[in-house]
């Protein structure tokens, strides 16, 4: 099977890797497992290896779906992805719950029941898994999946992918990289990130001009042919964006980590132009003043954030066509309590403060990521004002303790504590 574009050998080490998680599956499952579905770069033999002369390390993760009778709970899908892990023989200090700044490998294990299967909403998760997801186990139910065209997908898809990309931009960067002071784990976790983002922008736009499909290297070229005609004013700002798609999707495919860091704050600020493109395309919201950005971007957004996803759940569980504000504002609270679960195994504590703000967690996430992002810049500048700010977001949905405000280290520690609150959200499985 071709799960990279590594040759024979790198192949033959992943579908090893595939096979023990097939088994701890279906020994932890049981009855209850109908078929694991891969979804992602592998499932499309684009997935990323680095090969060493010693060993073939996997990098970021492996997704798979299991598909399943009854639901099966998070506790038990981590405790397959944790097990199998460990019989790869790789080294890994991958947590569900607290960042570490590195690219640690991890198997990202999520459940679907059969009859949720045939009920999904129209997004790209489902959209991949129905195109272009590889059956590794049992039977092929990717036919059940509903039919979905691109017109479907909800253009807040491509507004959170952006978001959450950004995200791990905070995620993997520390001030003293401004020193050239990092270990090989952390260059390797910067580059790879700034990758995603890259590739994240070309999904996002190809969502915008309804010309997505389900690869890297498709959608690199795809942009690189239309990308001046069908975002003029983009392009005016930033010419060579699909050229820069197109390099790092080749490090996508055959990685390589030399890092200058100056590329860190050139996809911070690429990144950023996009998605400020995409919510005034989408959704008529513009904000250039990183103080008012917050606010303002919270309070457009979040009345329309769960919408159309609210419309085609109504529809397919309860054969009711309409939603509406209210029943927006009603997802959005029991996320805040799903979320507010999770913080509680994450950290011990019961952080009520979360339900002072409805807003959806990921929104509440979403406003803070700019301030800090833009809060250092490469010559070393950190302004205090963005990261108080930055602090003010965060702490409505994470129990931020007083940080002391010491220029490189202030930056650190709120984007430690941004991390960290990232973390139960990239992962809320419930």
């Amino acid at each position: 099977m071709t799960y990279t574009q590594h040759g024979n050998q790198v192949n033959k080490e992943i579908d090893r890797h595939i096979k023990i998680i097939v088994e701890e599956a279906k020994n932890k499952l049981k009855d209850n497992l109908v078929s694991l579905l891969l979804v992602g770069g592998l499932a499309r033999g684009e997935g990323s290896v680095e090969v060493t002369r010693e060993r073939i390390i996997p990098i970021n993760d492996y997704d798979i779906y299991a598909i399943t009778k009854k639901p099966v709970n998070e506790k038990t899908l981590n405790e397959i992805s944790i097990s199998a892990t460990k019989k790869f023989g790789l080294k890994t200090s991958f947590s569900f719950v607290i960042s570490d700044h590195k690219m640690n490998f991890y198997v990202d294990l999520r459940n679907l029941t059969l009859s949720s299967l045939r009920k999904v909403e129209p997004m790209v998760k489902y959209y991949e898994i129905k195109h272009s997801g590889r059956v590794v186990y049992g039977e092929d139910v990717r036919k059940m999946i509903p039919d979905y065209n691109l017109k479907d997908i909800p253009p807040q898809e491509g507004m959170r992918f952006l978001f959450n990309r950004m995200s791990l931009l905070i995620e993997c960067f520390k001030p003293r990289y401004l020193y050239n002071e990092y270990s090989y784990e952390e260059k390797k976790a910067v580059v790879y990130y700034i990758i995603k983002n890259y590739l994240t922008i070309a999904e996002a736009l190809l969502l915008l001009s309804k010309k997505f499909v389900p690869s890297y290297r498709k959608r690199a070229i795809i942009l690189k042919k239309t990308y001046k005609n069908d975002f003029p004013e983009l392009y005016k700002e930033i010419p060579d964006l699909a050229d820069k798609i197109m390099k790092y999707t080749a490090l996508k495919l055959k990685p390589s980590f030399e890092l200058d860091i100056k590329t860190w704050f050139e996809a911070r600020d690429d990144v950023f132009k996009v998605t400020k493109y995409y919510l005034k395309r989408a959704f008529n919201f513009s904000e250039d003043d990183a103080l008012k950005f917050p606010n303002k971007f919270k309070r457009k957004i979040r009345k329309i954030f769960l919408i159309n996803y609210l419309k085609y759940y109504l529809r397919n569980k309860l054969k009711v066509n309409f939603g509406s504000t209210l029943l927006n504002r009603f997802a959005q609270v029991y996320l805040n309590y799903i979320y507010f679960k999770k913080l509680k195994r994450a950290t011990g504590k019961h952080y009520f403060k979360i339900f002072l703000d409805t807003t959806d967690p990921g929104l509440k996430l979403y406003s803070a990521a700019p301030l800090i992002l833009f809060s250092i810049e490469l010559n070393k500048a950190v302004y205090t004002k963005l990261l108080e700010s930055a602090v003010k977001q965060l702490g409505k949905v994470y129990p931020v303790p007083k940080i002391r405000k010491d220029n490189e280290q202030y930056w650190e520690d709120v984007a430690k504590y941004y991390a960290d609150a990232f973390r139960p959200y990239q992962f809320l499985k419930a």
